[in-house]
């Protein structure tokens, strides 16, 4: 039996609730808790537990819409631009006609290794700068730079909340969260 850490919440709140339960790498597990944390649907994590169950990949990138980004005084965003930016995340340096969530369209992006999602972030940042919120560390170190009340700052919805899960071994997932969407 192999020592495990203790387990803290990942919820996008950030807050420790749990830390008496240890870590279950499994790929049930991945999905209860990545699930979990976004609220998903019965049907999305059955979606994402039975992919994870015939995926080799690492890693995959699992995406929940943020629909307060769809109802902002932003004109520019939409759902159809919503879908836009994530279709062209599915097709970012995939071949003609493949899609990086072929199973899964729209909600879970495979990638080759970690790496390439941090390419994609840089990538997107410089064409969908609409779709990428401001989180509460980039709102106070910009208050402190300009000498201002964070609370003065307005708020930008992120485009989503994305979680990363890894593939450790065949049978065996590792998760965390990202915060792609934020700069």
């Amino acid at each position: 039996m192999m020592n495990t850490p203790p387990q803290t919440d990942l919820s996008p709140s950030g807050s420790s609730t749990d830390s008496t339960c240890s870590y279950d790498f499994s790929p049930s597990a991945a999905a209860q808790r990545v699930s979990k944390a976004l609220g998903l649907t019965l049907n999305e994590m059955q979606i994402l537990y039975e992919e994870l169950e015939k995926c080799d990949e690492d890693p995959i990138l699992v995406f929940k819409a943020n629909n307060q980004w769809v109802y902002t005084a932003n004109p520019v965003n939409t759902a159809a631009r919503r879908d836009h930016i994530l279709d062209e995340m599915a097709r970012w340096e995939m071949c003609q006609d493949e899609r990086r969530d072929s199973s899964a369209e729209r909600f879970l992006f495979h990638f080759n290794h970690a790496e390439d999602i941090d390419r994609c972030k840089k990538v997107f940042k410089g064409r969908f700068r609409e779709a990428f919120g401001v989180s509460a560390d980039a709102k106070n170190e910009f208050a402190i730079l300009a000498n201002m009340n964070p609370a003065t700052i307005p708020d930008a919805p992120a485009l989503g909340e994305t979680y990363a899960i890894y593939k450790i071994q065949v049978r065996q997932d590792d998760f965390q969260r990202l915060t792609f969407f934020y700069l």
